[in-house]
C-alpha cells in the first residue's frame, strides 16, 4: 500500500519531526553521543524481538527507532 501526503500533509509531517527531535534532544540531553547510540542500539533490537515473538506478540514498529543526530 502506498500513502501519498497533500502538501499540507507534508508540510504537518515536517512539523511533527522537528519537535520530535527537540523532545528528543530534551530528553537524551544527560546521554553522551555513545550513550544514546547504545541506547537506541539496544532499543532496535528490543524491536526486532518483539517483531519475530509470533502470534499475540506486541506488533514491532513499522521502521527502526531513529538514531541519535537524525
Amino acid at each position: 500500500m502506498q500513502v501519498d501526503l497533500t502538501a499540507l500533509g507534508r508540510t504537518a509531517a515536517a512539523r511533527i519531526g522537528s519537535d520530535l527531535a527537540a523532545a528528543d534532544d530534551e530528553v537524551l540531553a544527560p546521554l553522551s553521543g555513545e550513550e544514546r547510540r547504545r541506547l537506541f542500539d539496544m532499543l532496535n533490537r528490543l524491536n526486532g524481538h518483539l517483531g519475530q515473538a509470533g502470534p499475540g506478540s506486541a506488533p514491532a514498529a513499522a521502521r527502526p527507532i531513529r538514531k541519535p543526530g537524525r
